[in-house]
């Protein structure tokens, strides 16, 4: 007859309270994990929408037109509330329509850049929030070595224009060739 009769019942508790360590630990882990992926995935997101919005705002720069003597075209912008409008050939236009636009890029409500589509006759015929939790969209623009916070269409084409967009999670700065 064997004299093995099981575990003693100090044994049995040593053994839950050393798993329930461990397990409290992984929890804690986990739980920590999880936040950090869940705040680096909503940064994440905002940077890949500050990607499509600097796309959408470089094609647009890049394709401005600007006659002189012609009202019906300009290239204008300045500080908060003014914004950016400008002429554009831009291939960010509603389906069917392939032509020479004005774009407007506004903050609105204190915090949702919203870009606008007109027709060269004024008509709105595209209004699109590009990004909300902006907390700061400034432009400079750049001729000649010079840098001018405001530029109207008597200046002609800048050479550049430099974007700064500031998110809750940091800023982020373009320089944009028109030419």
């Amino acid at each position: 007859m064997s004299r093995d009769r099981g575990l003693t019942l100090v044994e049995v508790l040593v053994t839950i309270a050393i798993l329930s360590t461990i397990a409290l630990t992984l929890y804690g882990v986990i739980i920590t994990t999880y936040r950090v992926v869940d705040r680096l995935g909503g940064r994440m997101e905002r940077q890949r929408a500050l990607m499509g919005l600097y796309e959408v705002l470089s094609a647009d720069i890049r394709g401005a037109y600007l006659q002189e003597g012609d009202p019906s075209t300009l290239f204008k912008g300045g500080p908060p509330p003014e914004g950016l409008s400008i002429t554009t050939f831009t291939p960010y236009q509603p389906e069917g329509m392939r032509r020479m636009v004005r774009v407007d890029y506004r903050v609105v409500e204190g915090d949702s850049l919203v870009r606008t589509l007109y027709t060269r006759k004024g008509k709105m015929v595209d209004s699109t929030t590009l990004m909300e939790g902006i907390m700061a969209f400034e432009m400079a623009f750049v001729k000649e070595g010079r840098v001018e916070e405001r530029w109207d269409p008597s200046m002609g084409l800048p050479e550049a224009v430099v974007v700064r967009i500031e998110t809750g999670d940091g800023g982020s700065i373009l320089s944009i060739r028109v030419r």
